[in-house]
């Protein structure tokens, strides 16, 4: 745990209040547009989404990702396989690949509304930035009733919700380990441990699955 939860000395507002008096969010008239669970960001909060995603991609950057703008619209063959780049064989010395990409989510959950899910923090259309990484078996390493399908291990990052009372999760880490790359068939070749020039054809060393790792940087109505 990082810091402590802040104290006010005023009564807290959550972000639904604040979006309507500050004239930033429109429910009612995305509601009509699209249904529930959709909106309009609006003014200040549209600046304030653009520089959320620029400051996470450059963070990215910094580190070594390779910004990426990727379909929105994938074959449902991928979909099934969990969305990597799929075939090829890479060399070890390739890896690891480090993506990071601004995109738009969807989903539809089904659950009771509440103050806990009302406004942003819940929707079915939000934007993100989202980190990815092909690498080694060995240079990879959450409750287990969170794990998606494909995760075999799952980090959870929450935040202090003032007006919730409560931490909420902002963004999550997981490793997959080799679950998508054998469906997609991304592998990867050894280099050889000696100094000899590297062996090709039948000779050379056999292929293996690289690891997947994915984590959010950045959930942008969530933060």
């Amino acid at each position: 745990m990082v810091g402590k939860p802040a104290e006010f000395s005023f009564t807290v507002k959550d972000h639904v209040q604040l979006g309507k008096e500050l004239d930033m969010f429109d429910f009612d008239a995305a509601a009509e547009v699209s249904g529930s669970k959709f909106y309009y960001l609006k003014n200040e909060a549209v600046i304030l989404e653009l520089g959320l995603v620029n400051w996470a991609v450059s963070e990215a950057m910094k580190r070594g990702f390779t910004p990426l703008t990727t379909p929105e619209i994938v074959r449902s063959s991928v979909v099934e396989k969990c969305g990597f780049q799929p075939r090829g064989t890479n060399t070890q010395s390739s890896l690891p690949l480090k993506y990071v990409a601004f995109l738009h989510c969807f989903r539809t959950e089904a659950g009771a509304a509440g103050t806990a899910t009302r406004g942003l923090y819940r929707v079915d259309q939000f934007s993100k930035v989202e980190m990815f990484i092909l690498c080694r078996s060995d240079d990879t390493d959450m409750a287990s009733e969170d794990l998606g399908a494909p995760a075999y291990r799952k980090f959870d990052v929450e935040a202090w919700m003032p007006s919730l009372g409560r931490y909420g999760e902002i963004s999550s880490a997981s490793n997959c380990t080799d679950y998508q790359s054998r469906r997609l068939g991304i592998r990867y070749r050894p280099e050889s441990s000696s100094s000899a020039s590297p062996k090709k054809g039948k000779n050379a060393a056999p292929t293996q699955f690289v690891h997947t790792l994915n984590a959010t940087a950045c959930a942008v109505p969530r933060i």
